[in-house]
This record gives structure tokens, sequence and C-alpha cells, in this order.
């Protein structure tokens, strides 16, 4: 289901999909890299900053600076590798939903409601203003965009487990 959504949005934005009929896998361009590293920090240090680590602003801005700076060696370029550690993230972080109490339900719940929020945004385009990554493979939020309402899941799952336990007694 997450992964269809996914190629749901890489569909709509004209972003690169998989092809079913291919036997090799597409090694990424340095920009491509770049990009993406950066795009996964920054969802990481959301997370972070989130769970109330105070790092030191200093230390994430001067990592970011590195992925954009630093020399790709692609020799080392694995990309059995990359496969490997992209779906551990994915293992770790669906783990780490599973610690906080979330059901496979909740999860996917909030799910839909990040799918929800990430179609209605608009692909960037070049020297977009509104670009945080100032880059061509960014989507962005138009103007009155809404993002994801967790709250909202949360409270409706709320409200059902009370009437649940109500009703048992």
């Amino acid at each position: 289901m997450f992964l269809r959504h996914v190629i749901e949005f890489h569909t709509k934005f004209g972003l690169k999909n998989g092809d079913t009929n291919s036997t090799v896998c597409k090694n990424l361009t340095e920009d491509e890299i770049r990009f993406r590293l950066g795009f996964l920090f920054e969802e990481l240090f959301e997370t972070v900053d989130a769970c109330g680590l105070d790092l030191n602003p200093q230390v994430k801005n001067s990592l970011i600076e590195s992925i954009n700076s630093a020399h790709i060696n692609l020799n080392k370029y694995d990309e059995l590798e990359i496969i490997d550690g992209l779906l551990d993230l994915i293992y770790v972080s669906f783990g780490t939903l599973l610690l906080k109490g979330l059901s496979e339900v909740q999860i996917r719940e909030h799910q839909l409601e990040i799918q929800r929020a990430n179609m209605s945004k608009e692909r960037s385009l070049e020297n977009d203003s509104r670009s945080k990554r100032n880059h061509s493979l960014d989507v962005v939020k138009p103007e009155g965009w809404k993002g994801p309402d967790h709250e909202k899941i949360m409270d409706e799952n709320i409200e059902i487990n009370f009437r649940n336990t109500s009703n048992e007694k």
C-alpha cells in the first residue's frame, strides 16, 4: 500500500519510477544522490526535533553542507548496500511506530493522511523560491496547502477506543 502511494506521487510529479521490465538497478546521478540524501536527513532532523532532542543547529547545517559539497567516489557506489540501507530505514521506522503503540490500522490512517497532503503539493519550478532545497526534483507546498492532520486521526482513535471500552461494560 505505501509503495503504491509513492509510485502515484512520483507519477503525478513526473519523477522516475522503477521499471518492472528491467533486470538492472539504475545508478543515481551525483545530483540525485545529494538531493535524496539531503532530503532524508531533513526528515530525520524533523523527527529528532519532534522527539525533543536539542541537536546543535550547526551540526545539522554542517552535515547538509557536507552532503552538498563532499566528493562522491563512484568507485565505492554499491547499489545493493543502498537498497539494504534504505529498506532498513523503513523497517526501523515502522518498528519505532509500533513501539509507540500505534496499530497497523493507525499507521495506515496516518500514512493515508500524509498521502492526501503530499498529493496536494506542486512540482517545483526552476529557481522556485518556495523550494527549501532549491532543486528541480523538489515538490513544494502551494499557497493554502494543508498539511497532514495527525491530531484528528489520534482523536478519532481515542474516541473509538473509548466507545469500545464503554460498550464492554
